[in-house]
């Protein structure tokens, strides 16, 4: 992808690299969006180990995509009908049980919006449907074949942050005071409780905290 954002910045006098490579992830969003729509392999990614710079496949004749954009996004600018225009504005309205062709013209218009060339938005509709497409299968590949060997240093950062927030939100609101009389009681816990807040977020632990904590990561 990054030798695709390369070539746009020559070919379309993008200046700026970041905006090169995210237009080339457009069309790449694209090109994978005809494929699903016309249920043909159009494009597929080649299985790489640097994951910062995917490698794709074009199984087709490339015309057949070029047709495909300029023919939606002309159909969208200059509808047939159930539609309405003016002030550089054009409303069409489309009905669910004919999603291949809004579809079409979202995977195209797309395209025209990455360049600022036009803007888009769609409403409504009875069903609201959210789509994802992983840009990158292999990373995911490779991880599953790893099977109970997979390890995710992130997730465990989390869960481990977590772990230690939950027990010391149960050492600081279980703590039992020894003293009778009650003001006393509230202000001797008051004056703990702040301390140890204070220790928490100055990175120290109390001691309970971390045998617990210990205890958890031995079973």
């Amino acid at each position: 992808m990054v030798d695709l954002g390369n070539h746009f910045m020559k070919a379309l006098k993008i200046a700026d690299k970041f905006d090169a490579r995210a237009f080339a992830q457009t069309i790449i969003n694209s090109a994978f969006e005809f494929g699903k729509i016309k249920e043909i392999k159009f494009i597929s990614e080649r299985a790489s180990g640097n994951t910062n710079n995917q490698s794709y496949i074009i199984n087709q004749d490339g015309d057949i995509f070029t047709q495909f954009i300029i023919r939606s996004i002309s159909s969208a600018l200059k509808p047939n009908d159930n539609f309405v225009s003016g002030d550089g504005k054009v409303t069409s309205f489309h009905f669910r049980s004919r999603g291949d062709d809004l579809d079409e013209k979202i995977a195209a218009l797309g395209i025209g919006e990455a360049r600022k060339m036009l803007s888009y938005q769609v409403v409504g509709g009875n069903n609201p449907q959210i789509y994802l497409r992983m840009n990158s299968v292999y990373p995911l590949e490779k991880a599953i074949k790893q099977g109970d060997f997979y390890q995710n240093s992130i997730l465990q950062d989390v869960q481990e942050k977590h772990n230690t927030s939950v027990e010391m939100l149960k050492y600081l609101f279980t703590k039992e005071q020894p003293e009778s009389n009650a003001q006393e009681r509230i202000l001797n816990y008051s004056k703990w409780f702040w301390d140890n807040i204070e220790d928490y977020f100055m990175g120290v632990l109390p001691n309970e905290v971390k045998n617990t904590l210990s205890k958890r990561s031995k079973n």
